[in-house]
């Protein structure tokens, strides 16, 4: 995952200056310590959006919940008819891209508001209200 962050935040010179600024304020000179991590928002919106861009677990099977009510769901506008117990397989690679695969640079902490600390808020169904269990 470090390899990804690092290669985005040189590759765009204003979120490196931004995160490398926050580390400087925080952490100074001086040891990282555990304390340190909650000061750190920026840099852990740039670690959540990495992890969103490149999964490090690239598939994602998905099913209707089995204490739904519900037997059969329609996805993508209808055009999709999913029963229960039926797998869905989400390629998260695509799933969490822009039809045109543009690391997504602006308002990257605003995509991540009020995940803090939820170590799942990454996984596109856990906030979401959509019936669907992520196995």
């Amino acid at each position: 995952m470090l390899s990804f962050l690092f290669y985005h935040l040189i590759k765009n010179p204003a979120a490196y200056q931004k995160a490398q600024k926050e580390i400087d304020e925080v952490i100074g000179r001086g040891p990282i310590t555990v304390d340190h991590m909650s000061k750190l928002p920026y840099l852990e919106g740039c670690m959540r959006e990495t992890l969103r861009l490149f999964s490090t677990a690239p598939v994602n099977t998905l099913q209707i919940r089995p204490d739904s009510t519900e037997d059969v769901m329609f996805l993508g506008g209808g055009k999709y008819k999913v029963v229960k117990g039926q797998p869905v397989v989400a390629i998260l690679h695509k799933l969490h891209r822009d039809p045109l695969g543009k690391f997504i640079r602006t308002n990257l902490l605003k995509l991540w508001e009020g995940a803090r600390g939820d170590v799942l808020a990454y996984v596109p169904a856990s906030k979401t209200n959509s019936g669907l269990l992520a196995l």
